[in-house]
């Protein structure tokens, strides 16, 4: 219906390109499929899609994980805010991707990140926790936390600065922990 309603000059290949879209749903090889959408926009668009620099992609990679460590370690942020910013750096170092995630899918991001994080290395953590059981801990205290603060909003008893230190420590063990990995991806990629 949309395509129908787009200006007579581009129609017949919008057209085109919903058919070759339910065709690419059949095809099994994903370069197929990119190279076909390549040669659809440059019909369509008049634009040639570059191929991705993969150099260029790296250093892109860790001048984000650069940012986003600096970010973790800037004194003074909200408490909130740790692990907001830990998900994605942990994502570009251990899956090499760079996201942006709102709060709503952290949690489903943090699943994700079981795999990636490994398992417990000897002497790894204090508490013989692993990395991911921190990372874990981090977003449930907080999830808590925002909950309980935005209950009991009039509130600023005891049971909320007592949550708030409990998210702090859990923040400060996940920082370290995010310290040790980062250096260790600093080291690995120098190499």
């Amino acid at each position: 219906v949309l395509a129908k309603a787009l200006p007579d000059d581009i129609r017949p290949k919008a057209l085109e390109a919903l058919t070759a879209a339910s065709e690419w749903q059949k095809k099994t090889d994903v370069a197929d499929a990119v190279d076909a959408l390549e040669d659809l926009a440059i019909d369509l668009c008049g634009i040639k899609i570059h191929k991705v620099d993969k150099k260029r992609e790296k250093i892109i990679l860790k001048e984000y994980r650069t940012e986003m460590f600096d970010m973790l370690n800037v004194e003074g942020q909200p408490v909130t805010s740790v692990i907001a910013i830990a998900v994605p750096l942990l994502y570009s170092m251990t899956k090499q991707i760079m996201v942006t995630l709102p709060g709503k899918v952290l949690a489903f991001a943090v699943s994700n990140l079981q795999k990636s994080l490994g398992p417990q290395e000897e002497g790894e953590e204090a508490e013989g926790r692993s990395r991911f059981d921190v990372i874990e801990s981090l977003h449930k205290q907080t999830v808590g936390y925002i909950q309980h603060t935005s209950r009991n909003k009039d509130s600023g008893g005891s049971e909320a600065v007592e949550l708030e230190q409990q998210v702090e420590a859990c923040a400060a063990e996940a920082r370290e922990l995010i310290s040790k990995m980062y250096q260790e991806c600093e080291q690995s990629r120098k190499l």
